[in-house]
């Protein structure tokens, strides 16, 4: 009998959650109205110059085009209870950030037809979603190159904290450019435990204690990475997201860049024109990604580890190079 009366409960708290949207908002679908009012973002707490802290900084950019803009902090586990609040407070445009936030982004679409639903740095595909794909994987492919070519050990490795679909094809790709430079280059990946304060800094003291002397950070601490390569003599770092050459000008070489104010920018240009798509990729072909080395350490890549960038990132913008599919088998293995 009780779990009956709790089913029953569940289903009429869910019946409430339904019928309070359209009686807080009275939007036309997307494809009919180009108007748009009010954007929501649902993204994690943000860290230290990562993923979560760039879309952030790129959507609040977006008032300055007409709308008001409205972000609701949250895990995954609680996004589906932030979007209603989203929609109930009368968003036309909901944006989550990060592929963990995916099924979430599906789920709203069936509670809420009449809202823009788009996911940034989408991994996959759900119904009714708009998936933003960033290939950013493949400046850090370009990385792997570059670590391969700048590398007095012939050790690199790669620093994370938080296994899943943003980070992991990060690495995956390092390790495979690192490892198309040559054989004798040894790769290493070593992702952090959450839990610890300090968890990023102790990863990358260990790998260069190891004797990796070139570590590619997908972490969401960058600058732990770099305090730990700059207490080592000739220990050099690459970035994954965003060029933070001006925090640590002696110890990033290169940086993997993704101009989130075009990506947010185009969201709203989409919606507007109501143009909807299943999946909007920006790569290093659109510009939108690029690989970026800091002029201060470019007299580390000599001739032919230019030479050879230039090639592989000409390879991958014309399509024949596949850096994900390389990276996923590498991952694999």
């Amino acid at each position: 009998m009780r779990r009956i009366c709790l089913v029953l409960l569940t289903l009429l708290a869910t019946l409430v959650a339904l019928a309070a949207l359209p009686a807080c908002r009275k939007h036309e679908p997307v494809g009919r109205s180009n108007a748009v009012r009010q954007v929501a973002l649902i993204a994690p707490e943000p860290g230290d110059h990562d993923f979560s802290s760039l879309c952030r900084t790129a959507f609040e950019h977006l008032s300055s085009q007409g709308v008001r803009t409205n972000v609701y902090l949250s895990q995954p586990d609680a996004a589906r209870e932030a979007a209603v609040q989203a929609g109930k407070d009368g968003a036309d445009v909901i944006i989550f950030a990060g592929p963990d936030f995916l099924e979430a982004a599906g789920h709203a679409t069936e509670i809420m037809p009449n809202v823009r639903i788009v996911c940034v740095g989408a991994a996959g595909l759900a119904p009714h979603v708009e998936s933003v794909v960033l290939r950013a994987d493949q400046a850090a492919y370009l990385s792997g190159l570059a670590a391969g070519a700048c590398t007095q050990t012939r050790r690199v490795a790669a620093v994370g904290n938080e296994r899943g679909q943003l980070q992991e094809p990060l690495v995956a790709a390092f390790v495979r450019g690192a490892r198309d430079w040559g054989s004798n280059v040894m790769p290493e990946t070593l992702f952090a435990a959450q839990t610890q304060p300090d968890a990023v800094g102790q990863a990358a003291r260990t790998v260069i204690h190891d004797g990796a002397d070139m570590i590619f950070n997908a972490s969401r601490r960058p600058a732990a990475v770099f305090t730990a390569a700059a207490d080592s003599p000739n220990v050099f770092a690459f970035e994954s997201w965003s060029d933070l050459s001006s925090l640590a000008p002696k110890i990033l070489i290169a940086s993997g860049v993704v101009d989130f104010d075009a990506v947010f920018a185009g969201i709203l240009q989409r919606t507007r024109a109501a143009s909807r798509l299943d999946t909007v990729e920006h790569s290093l072909a659109d510009g939108v990604v690029r690989w970026q080395v800091n002029p201060a350490l470019a007299d580390r890549l000599g001739e032919d580890a230019r030479k050879r960038i230039a090639e592989a990132e000409r390879e991958i913008k014309a399509g024949r190079l596949d850096v994900h599919a390389t990276a996923t088998s590498q991952a694999e293995q």
